[in-house]
């Protein structure tokens, strides 16, 4: 029997849209199912079954790499960045979860190998990098100024960016703040700097004025064109990817590029690994990766990163913590 007759179309949409955790019936009944029809010893199973599980929650909860479930190239670079994460002695077995996943997904196959998986260095962005991002996004609009802003200073994934409606933004003149909605659905309340309030403050008044007073539109960041709420992560990255293209960084500006800026700024902090994930919504803590993390060479004495005068270039702002 095919993946399609097991699952549902509302299932393959799901899993397309890398919400797998949405589907526990399924995973609980027919994988194990599947598991037990390629004659797996019963322990085997279980085990395979927990695996999967947690590559899968891990999938949903990073959120990095959207096309993991659909894209053969992303698929294996998720898997790798995952396996990075396990002890080197439980690879393999993790591994052969995660390809019978897949083949179970008609999805596979998975080609990672074990032995040669070393931890992903998450792309950030230097002060300098920073500065010009902020420059080239506020040159375009009041949205795209106040969007890279506030995900510079909080580190928001891609769903609680585009999920932000307006009244999770609690803004005034000496305060600001923000409440996040993570994808398992668990709120928290985000304090934001005085320089992040002023920016989404004015974006606000053009929101306002773009939209009307009396629009019913919930979403924070809308769409210029249709005044919506932005539709998927592709359309985020496109916008962020114009806005690096505009700053010349000379490589694509994401999502998890500025969420890693705004994680390594929180350690550099001194804030503990559980204040960090508290803070950025993690639900788990991959060590290897927040070593490699942590490993980047530390920025440049703010003096050095200073363009000419008069350029009118700005520098990357400060977190209060």
């Amino acid at each position: 029997m095919d993946t399609a007759a097991r699952l549902s179309g509302r299932d393959l949409a799901a899993l397309r849209a890398c919400r797998p955790a949405a589907l526990p019936g399924v995973l609980r009944d027919e994988f194990r199912l599947y598991l037990a029809g390629r004659s797996f010893a019963e322990s085997t199973q279980v085990t395979y079954h927990k695996r999967a599980r947690g590559y899968l929650k891990w999938l949903v909860a990073t959120e990095s790499h959207p096309e993991a479930l659909s894209d053969g190239p992303e698929r294996d670079a998720a898997v790798a960045e995952y396996l990075a994460g396990e002890r080197p002695s439980t690879r393999k077995v993790t591994l052969a979860a995660i390809r019978a996943l897949y083949e179970w997904f008609d999805l596979g196959p998975v080609s990672v190998d074990p032995e040669k998986v070393d931890p992903v260095v998450p792309a950030t962005l230097s002060e300098d990098e920073q500065s010009r991002v902020l420059d080239a996004a506020a040159a375009r609009s009041a949205r795209d100024y106040a969007l890279v802003t506030l995900m510079l200073d909080v580190g928001p994934s891609t769903s609680e960016v585009r999920g932000l409606d307006d009244e999770d933004v609690n803004l005034s003149a000496r305060a600001g703040s923000v409440v996040l909605t993570g994808s398992d659905g668990r709120r928290r309340t985000l304090a934001l700097t005085q320089a992040t309030t002023w920016v989404l403050m004015g974006y606000r008044r053009e929101r306002r004025a773009l939209l009307g007073r009396k629009s019913r539109v919930r979403a924070f960041f809308v769409t210029l064109s249709s005044h919506g709420r932005l539709r998927d992560d592709e359309s985020l990255g496109y916008i962020l990817a114009e806005i690096g293209d505009a700053a010349g960084l000379g490589w694509k500006l994401t999502a998890s590029a500025l969420r890693a800026t705004a994680e390594l700024r929180l350690y550099r902090s001194g804030l503990s690994a559980s204040e960090v994930r508290a803070r950025m919504g993690q639900g788990f803590h991959n060590g290897p990766r927040v070593r490699a993390l942590l490993g980047q060479p530390a920025p440049p004495r703010r003096g050095s990163t200073r363009r000419p005068k008069g350029s009118g270039a700005q520098l990357s702002f400060d977190i209060d913590v």
